[in-house]
């Protein structure tokens, strides 16, 4: 049954994450977007999967400390993301929806999924140039509206009333704090280069060196604060990614742009090491 449960929810979260439904299928075409939003909300739950999720956003902005942030380390690409975050997780994707999993609400999409697959589906059929409401089993011919109509009416609700919930989440915060750390990293930088060999003008553009400083030692108390949240949800879930690792639902997917060889094969190491 987890199994089953895992794979549902890591195909269907994955397809909205994608925008692999169509936007004019949704009976509210901004239903589409929403539901992608509140997915990646419920999944940046999990750090890892929500530390990936900042790097990707700051490295794919386009802004004057992305365009530095190019500059230092080069165009944004797959690999850039891979080099500074992706490698230290087996596959926050995934991990993230193990973690999900966990949680009782997963349960119950999954049920109310199977209760309303068993039931009739509404569907408009063209005759004599008319249309007729009718109603049919699910089947694989109308399982996309199916699907969206589930997507529109049960997964929303359900999703939007947790949003309360997890917007304090660990997650949350992991994000929030790495998406503005690596700006404030960017700014450092900038200033620094232009602005450093000219005393004058530096202190005139950044107010004084104490404030660059300052910002260091921000920077510095943000990292060890990140890793205090990690080590909280460590503590209270356990480790989820090694969890995730020895269990059924793990497979080493190469296409996948989430799953990392070199961490897969770390753990395999540690693994063996641990028999």
């Amino acid at each position: 049954m987890f199994s089953w449960k895992f794979h549902f929810l890591a195909n269907l979260f994955r397809d909205i994450l994608d925008h692999q439904f169509e936007e004019a299928c949704f009976d509210r075409e901004e239903n589409r977007e929403k539901a992608r939003e509140l997915v990646e909300e419920t999944l940046q739950e999990y750090v890892p999967y929500a530390s990936y999720q900042a790097y990707e956003q700051v490295f794919s902005q386009e802004d004057a400390h992305a365009e530095f942030i190019e500059y230092q380390l080069g165009e944004y690409t797959p690999t850039l993301l891979d080099i500074h975050y992706k490698e230290q997780h087996v596959n926050a994707f995934e991990g993230a929806i193990f973690y999900f999993c966990q949680l009782t609400l997963s349960d119950t999409l999954v049920d109310k999924f199977s209760f309303i697959i068993n039931q009739p589906l509404k569907y408009e059929s063209k005759e004599k140039k008319r249309f007729v409401v009718k109603y049919t089993e699910a089947n694989f011919r109308y399982f996309d509206p199916f699907i969206i109509s589930y997507i529109e009416y049960t997964l929303i609700p359900i999703l939007e009333k947790r949003k309360d919930i997890i917007q304090f989440s660990l997650g949350k915060r992991v994000y929030q704090l790495i998406v503005q750390d690596l700006e404030m990293e960017a700014y450092i930088d900038f200033q620094n280069l232009t602005n450093g060999k000219n005393k004058a003008t530096y202190d005139k553009t950044i107010e004084s060196e104490a404030y660059i400083l300052g910002l260091i030692e921000l920077l510095e108390a943000s990292s060890s604060y990140r890793d205090r949240l990690s080590d909280i949800q460590l503590n209270s879930y356990g480790d989820i990614e090694l969890q995730y690792f020895n269990s059924e639902v793990f497979k080493e997917n190469t296409s996948d742009k989430y799953f990392s060889s070199q961490r897969c094969a770390y753990l395999k190491t540690l693994s063996v090491k641990n028999m």
